[in-house]
């Protein structure tokens, strides 16, 4: 049976992604820092939280079921957007001048695209730079099914999350990946926050008191000041604090979601509705942004290929980055709102 708190603490995740991509940092460093504490960990927590227990018996489904939720979208998206990486170039969406932290790009030949391809099926790497958070989708793929091995041999739940979390430590000390598809200590330390999710549906202690919400956003508040970071940077002295943060940080998301989804009102519907295509404005926000960076461009007469700057453009973030936003989150399922009314 679905929650609604679920779906909208999914909403409040991917919008607030969204806005730290959108150049939320540049207007509140602190703020950016204390969402990137728990806004992605957020996704593989809820993932071990909706697990059901009937994939502990019948694995071929649940594997059927990963594939079809989480494979053949990335590989799906990973292709089309590969394909279209030339016209993005002359389009200057791309360019040879500006890209994400001094990566530029250029023209793909026919052996490049390929090779890009072939990595994309083979191993879900080598995806567009504007598709550039699906490494999130990655390692969720890889989490689900490492986390199933703990849910199906591992009698103690928490000793096993703490085999993978220990297991991130090693790999970030050892700054070890198994070649060609990657997989490294995120991956584990995803597959941590999966099991730590069935645990907390497990463990049935009530955490939804407005105090414990108040006691969790001091607590992630305080670990982002010291121990500040992301999946994506942290290092190996980091991940026991981040950890902590995140999981108090998810909780008190999913409390606030818990209020939120009591109630019937256009704010609450929306959420749900975003939140039920989390993917969709994953897969579409950067190309989204590129709408403000145009708008930008032409407003202020700058070079056609600032465009081309990632995420947005740098220098206008501080005064867009709302706008961008709203287009990030807004334009991806607004346009399935519209098919969907079209439909009907």
């Amino acid at each position: 049976m679905r929650e609604n708190r679920i779906t909208i603490a999914k909403a409040i995740a991917i919008i607030l992604m969204v806005m730290c991509h959108a150049g939320f940092g540049s207007v509140s460093h602190q703020g950016a820092a204390f969402i990137n504490m728990f806004h992605m960990p957020l996704f593989f927590f809820v993932s071990g939280y909706c697990f059901k227990e009937k994939y502990l018996s019948d694995g071929r489904k649940y594997t059927i079921n990963k594939i079809k939720g989480l494979y053949l979208p990335f590989v799906k998206w990973s292709l089309l957007f590969l394909v279209l990486h030339n016209v993005f170039f002359y389009l200057n969406i791309y360019s040879a001048v500006y890209g994400w932290q001094g990566i530029v790009s250029h023209l793909y030949g026919i052996k490049e695209t390929v090779f890009c391809a072939a990595k994309i099926v083979v191993a879900m790497n080598e995806t567009e730079q504007l598709l550039g958070g699906y490494w999130f989708v990655k390692e969720l793929f890889i989490g689900a099914f490492v986390s199933l091995l703990v849910f199906k041999f591992v009698k103690n739940l928490y000793f096993g999350g703490g085999i993978l979390l220990l297991l991130a430590i090693v790999l970030s000390f050892a700054d070890f990946e198994i070649p060609f598809f990657h997989v490294c200590s995120r991956s584990f330390l995803a597959s941590f926050f999966i099991v730590m999710g069935r645990c907390y549906k497990l463990w049935g202690i009530k955490t939804d008191a407005w105090y414990h919400t108040l006691i969790f956003a001091i607590c992630v508040y305080v670990g982002s000041l010291y121990f500040g970071t992301s999946m994506l940077g942290y290092t190996m002295m980091q991940i026991i604090p981040y950890s902590c943060c995140a999981i108090m940080g998810t909780i008190l998301v999913l409390n606030i979601s818990h209020v939120l989804s009591q109630k019937h009102n256009f704010l609450t519907s929306s959420l749900l509705f975003v939140g039920d295509h989390t993917l969709e404005v994953l897969t579409w926000h950067f190309l989204s942004f590129k709408l403000v960076s145009l708008l930008i461009v032409l407003l202020y007469g700058l070079p056609i290929e600032m465009i081309s700057q990632f995420p947005v453009i740098a220098d206008y973030a501080s005064s867009f980055w709302l706008l961008y936003t709203i287009v990030g989150v807004g334009l991806p399922v607004g346009v399935l709102y519209l098919k969907r009314k079209c439909k009907k």
